[in-house]
């Protein structure tokens, strides 16, 4: 049990930033309208490239140490769809998920 309560600690941080802009604002405890420039202005980025980033990553990990389908992993991740987990996952990455997880498995 200590290992699962250990497991979902160092997670629970990062899954206010799985979920939309509001979620991560409530956790910061500001709004998604102070939040947003906040990120741009420190990271260089907008809000929804680091998510999206934190997204592919995660659901990378998924990919390599899970057998859950695309479509759960997708879910999981915070996509909205399974199509648009496609089209981001291989535009960060340059492979497809289901590719990312054949080239991760032969490693």
């Amino acid at each position: 049990m200590d290992k699962l309560n250990t497991a979902a600690s160092a997670v629970y941080p990062w899954q206010h930033l799985l979920d939309e802009g509001a979620g991560a604002a409530a956790a910061a405890r500001t709004s998604e309208a102070n939040l947003k420039p906040l990120f741009s202005q420190v990271l260089g980025q907008r809000f929804s490239q680091l998510l999206t980033q934190l997204r592919v990553t995660h659901a990378g990990n998924l990919l390599r140490g899970s057998l859950q389908n695309l479509d759960a992993i997708a879910a999981e991740s915070g996509f909205a769809s399974s199509s648009n987990f496609h089209r981001l996952f291989a535009r960060q990455t340059g492979l497809t998920p289901a590719a990312f997880r054949r080239q991760r498995v032969g490693a």
